[in-house]
């Protein structure tokens, strides 16, 4: 009987220690599934307009996606010597964050 409380006790433990599926900590993707067919269609020369000077907003490409950096402090006068108004596709899979650096921003066009 002894040994019965003990295997009961122990599978509890372990069903206690098993992940949750709404872990608030899992990882969630950048930007899941943007809907890109209903996206605009922003060419370089016009994604260069968009540097945040002079009251214009704030844009950044990656992986042909858009991004809105207006107001965002990490950006504001660039984010580690990257200016807004370009396409960082290449600096950003080179930084130490990667990606996680896009996470809640808002996606604004996609890049043509």
């Amino acid at each position: 009987m002894k040994s019965l409380i003990i295997i009961f006790g122990l599978s509890l433990a372990l069903l206690g220690c098993a992940p949750s599926s709404n872990n608030p900590n899992t990882p969630t993707p950048v930007n899941p599934n943007p809907p890109t067919e209903e996206l605009e269609v922003i060419t370089l020369d016009e994604l260069a307009t968009f540097n945040g000077e002079n009251g214009r907003p704030a844009y950044v490409a990656v992986d042909g996606l858009v991004y809105d950096v207006t107001g965002v402090s990490a950006w504001n006068g660039g984010h580690q010597g990257l200016q807004p108004g370009a396409d960082h596709t290449a600096s950003i899979e080179r930084s130490p964050h990667g990606r996680s650096v896009l996470r809640g921003l808002r996606v604004v066009g996609k890049l043509e």
